[in-house]
C-alpha cells in the first residue's frame, strides 16, 4: 500500500474524479481535470528550470491554490517542499532558508511585502518565483508564477520516486530552542494520509473548509479530502462570521480549528444567526482545549468534536478522542474530556520512565511513540535525531498517564515542568483548574525564579470578554482541587497570550521576562 510515492497516488485521484469540484477559493471553482493539468504544468516548469529530484524548494504564500498547485507539482517530481507560515519572522525565514538550502524560492506578495528578496544573494538560490500579477511588483531575475503556468504542457512528468525518497522538511516552532527541520518521506506522508481518512472521520464527498495555515498540520489533511472526492475551500485567514458564511452557502461538512478559533466562534453574537447545521465534523488539535469550553462547544454544535494529539515529528497521528468518546466523557466522565484519547490504528505509543521502561497506569512519565508516519529525522541534525528516535521510537518530550482504560492525558512538556520545594508542578493540571473559572478566556502556568522554593506558580490569564475576575478570587477558586504547593502564588493578567506562527502557547516567551540574565530557565 505504501510501495508508492505521492506523485502517482495524485494522478489516480485527478483521473477518478476529473470534473467534480476539487477546490473553492473566493468564488473561484478548479475540477480535478483543471487541477491535474495546472500541477504538471508547473511541473514541467519546474524541471526546466533546472530542479532536480532532492532540491529543496520553499514556499512562502498564504493560503491560496497556487500553493497547492506548488506542493504538489514538487511532489511530482521529487523535489523536498520546505513551507513556511505567514506568521514567521524575517530572522525566522532567513533561518530556514539557509539551513535548507533552497535552490528555489516561491512566494507571493505578503512575503514579498514581508521581508523583499534579501536571499537573491544566496549563492544556492537559483530561482525566485513570485506569484503576483502585478508586472510592476517584478525585479530583475525574477519568474512570474503564472507565465510558468501558461507556457509548459500539462502532460505528466513521469519522473522515477522511491517510496523513501524525501518529501518535505517540516520546521518545528523552536519554543525549545533553535527550529528543527523535520523529514518526512513519501511513504511517512502517505501514511499520514491514510490514517486520517480514518482517524478524522472523512467522508466520501466531504466540503472540507481549511482556514488554519497550509504550511503547517493543516496541509497534511487536503489529500485526504480530495482521495475521497471532496471538495475543499481555502480562506487566507480566519474570519469567523466569514466561516459562518461559507458554511451556510456551501454545506460545510468538516473543518478543522485550533481551540482559540473554538472560543471566538462561540462567543461570537452573530453565530446564531447562520444555519451551520451541515457540519457533521470539527476536529481539533495543536494545543490544549478547556474542558469547560469543550462542553459549551458541544452543547452549541452536537457531538460532532474529535480531538487530535500530535507533533509534527509523527504529524497529526499519535492519539484520538472521537467524537464517541466526547460524548461518552459528557453523558458518564466528565474528567475524560482532559484526555487526549487512545492511540491511533497506525500509531503504537507506550509511557516510559527514565529508563525507558513503560510504566503502569496512572504513573506519569514521557509519551513515546513509533510507526510507519513518524519522520526520517531531523534535517541535518544528527545528534537531535539520535536524541529524539531511540531504539526506533520517538521521544516526544511530553508527559502523560494512562489510565486503566487506556486514555491517555497529558500533564506536560518536560521542559514545562515546574519544581518548587522539591515537588513537581505539572502545569496542564493547574491549567485545567484554572480555566473552569467562567470569567477565564485562556491561561497559561509557568514556574518564575524564587528565592525559597526555586520555583513558584505563576498563572498568566487572560478574560473572557465582559467578564472580570481577581487574583484573589482565582487562587480561592482552586480550592481544595489543588495541593497547596500545586496552587499559584500569583496571577497576571493579560490581554492575549504569546503564541507560535503554528498556533501553540509559546511559553518560552513567557518566562523569558523572568528568568533573563540567569544561567537557566528552570
Amino acid at each position: 500500500m505504501l510501495q508508492t510515492c505521492v506523485g502517482r497516488i495524485l494522478d489516480k485521484t485527478f483521473t477518478q474524479y476529473n470534473n467534480r469540484v476539487a477546490f473553492k477559493v473566493g468564488e473561484r471553482d478548479v475540477t480535478y481535470n483543471e487541477l491535474a493539468a495546472s500541477v504538471n504544468s508547473l511541473a514541467n516548469a519546474f524541471n526546466c528550470l533546472g530542479l532536480r529530484k532532492g532540491d529543496r524548494v520553499v514556499l512562502m504564500t498564504g493560503n491560496c491554490i497556487e500553493y497547492v498547485y506548488a506542493d504538489f507539482a514538487a511532489s511530482k517530481i521529487g523535489l523536498v517542499k520546505v513551507p513556511l507560515n505567514t506568521m514567521l519572522s524575517s530572522k525566522d525565514i532567513e533561518y530556514r532558508i539557509k539551513d535548507s538550502e533552497a535552490k528555489a524560492v516561491i512566494l507571493d506578495e505578503l512575503f514579498l511585502d514581508k521581508v523583499g528578496l534579501f536571499f537573491k544573494e544566496y549563492d544556492f538560490v537559483k530561482n525566485v518565483i513570485c506569484i503576483t500579477k502585478k508586472k510592476e511588483r517584478f525585479s530583475e531575475g525574477m519568474i512570474d508564477f503564472y507565465e510558468l503556468l501558461s507556457r509548459y504542457p500539462s502532460i505528466n512528468p513521469n519522473i522515477e520516486i522511491d517510496q523513501d525518497d524525501l518529501l518535505a522538511i517540516m520546521y518545528t516552532g523552536g519554543t525549545t530552542g533553535e527550529p528543527k527541520g523535520v523529514m518526512h518521506t513519501h511513504k511517512s506522508y502517505l501514511s499520514i494520509v491514510y490514517s486520517e481518512l480514518v482517524e478524522f472521520d472523512i467522508r466520501e464527498d466531504d466540503v472540507m473548509l481549511q482556514t488554519a495555515p497550509l504550511p503547517h498540520a493543516a496541509g497534511f489533511m487536503i489529500l485526504p479530502c480530495l482521495l475521497r472526492g471532496g471538495k475543499v475551500i481555502i480562506t487566507d485567514g480566519f474570519n469567523p462570521e466569514e466561516v459562518f458564511r461559507l458554511i451556510e452557502k456551501e454545506k460545510v461538512t468538516w473543518t478543522f480549528m485550533v481551540p482559540t478559533m473554538i472560543y471566538t466562534v462561540l462567543d461570537h453574537p452573530r453565530r446564531k444567526n447562520y444555519d451551520l447545521s451541515s457540519l457533521k465534523t470539527i476536529t481539533y488539535g495543536a494545543a490544549p482545549i478547556s474542558p469547560r469550553r469543550l462542553e459549551e462547544a458541544m452543547e452549541a454544535f452536537g457531538p460532532i468534536f474529535s480531538q487530535g494529539y500530535s507533533q509534527m515529528e509523527v504529524a497529526n497521528q499519535t492519539t484520538m478522542l472521537t467524537k464517541r468518546q466526547h460524548l461518552e466523557a459528557l453523558e458518564g466522565n466528565k474528567e475524560r474530556l482532559k484526555s487526549c484519547g487512545m492511540p491511533v490504528i497506525i500509531s503504537q505509543v507506550k509511557i516510559v520512565d527514565e529508563s525507558n521502561q513503560e510504566v503502569p497506569p496512572g504513573v506519569i512519565g514521557e509519551l513515546i511513540t513509533r510507526g510507519p508516519h513518524m519522520m526520517k529525522g531531523y534535517w541535518r541534525k544528527e545528534k537531535e535525531t539520535n536524541d529524539t528516535i531511540v531504539d526506533g521510537w520517538i521521544h516526544t518530550g511530553d508527559l502523560a498517564f494512562k489510565d486503566e482504560d487506556g486514555y491517555i492525558t497529558l500533564v506536560d512538556r518536560k521542559h514545562d515542568m515546574i519544581i518548587s520545594g522539591g515537588m513537581n508542578v505539572y502545569s496542564a493540571e493547574v491549567e485545567n483548574v484554572i480555566s473552569g473559572h467562567p470569567a477565564v478566556a485562556e491561561v497559561a502556568v509557568i514556574g518564575i525564579p524564587d528565592e525559597k522554593w526555586g520555583e513558584s506558580v505563576l498563572a498568566i490569564v487572560v478574560k473572557a470578554p465582559g467578564k472580570e475576575v481577581s487574583d484573589r478570587e482565582l487562587t480561592g477558586f482552586c480550592g481544595d482541587k489543588l495541593s497547596a504547593y500545586k496552587k499559584p502564588k500569583g496571577v497576571e493578567f493579560r490581554d492575549s497570550l504569546p503564541k507560535t506562527p503554528y498556533g501553540k502557547l509559546d511559553k518560552k516567551v513567557l518566562r523569558k521576562k523572568y528568568w533573563e540574565g540567569r544561567d537557566r530557565m528552570i
